[in-house]
């Protein structure tokens, strides 16, 4: 719970650290999928991981910089949906979120639309719950990492803002512990998004 509040409070420094002059932040809803976290149900190997559905909101402030490019500070949160079992009378379910704080840079094209490539900080919580011969069992692992990341913005596609689409790879490892046992899961993966670049403020 500790590392939880320390990656929040990490996110919100990072988020107003961005120029609050400027008074223009874009909010960034979107869907995608992750390739490759969570626990594979179908295998016996706690190394193996599993994809699932995604679904994050995030927020864009300009940096006040002097630069040929146009740099922002992206903070987001989104939590992957992921596969569980259900056999007899057993039950297991798992949910991994992530906070990431990235910054990135856009390469804007008189073409009407922009390229984007950026890094940043990432932080995992992994949790499971399971229910075995009647007997239930909640564990949480957690972890930091870092993103690289790129993707295309179609700029003002839409009345109301500016379609995106991403790939992130997230190299993450959470420490956690289950049926007795301590171990090292990768969490991160390849995460697939597109999503709507939404201009709020003056």
């Amino acid at each position: 719970m500790r590392k939880l509040f320390t990656a929040l409070t990490l996110a919100l420094c990072v988020s107003f650290a961005a120029p609050q002059a400027a008074a223009q932040f874009v909010l960034l809803p979107y869907l995608g999928y992750n390739t490759g976290t969570g626990f594979d149900t179908d295998s016996n190997d706690f190394n193996d991981t599993a994809g699932g559905f995604l679904i994050g909101i995030g927020t864009e402030f300009p940096l006040p910089l002097e630069a040929p490019v146009v740099l922002v500070v992206r903070p987001s949160v989104e939590v992957v949906l992921l596969p569980g079992e259900e056999e007899g009378g057993d039950e297991f379910s798992q949910t991994y979120f992530q906070i990431n704080g990235d910054v990135v840079a856009k390469f804007a094209q008189p073409s009407g639309f922009t390229p984007f490539a950026g890094a940043g900080i990432a932080f995992g919580i992994l949790t499971t719950s399971s229910e075995i011969g009647g007997s239930s069992n909640d564990e949480s692992g957690s972890g930091f990492g870092f993103n690289v990341l790129g993707g295309i913005e179609f700029v003002n596609a839409l009345p109301f803002g500016s379609p995106f689409v991403q790939v992130r790879y997230t190299f993450l490892e959470v420490e956690f512990e289950t049926a007795g046992i301590e171990i090292n899961k990768d969490s991160g993966g390849l995460a697939v998004v597109g999503g709507v670049a939404i201009p709020l403020g003056n």
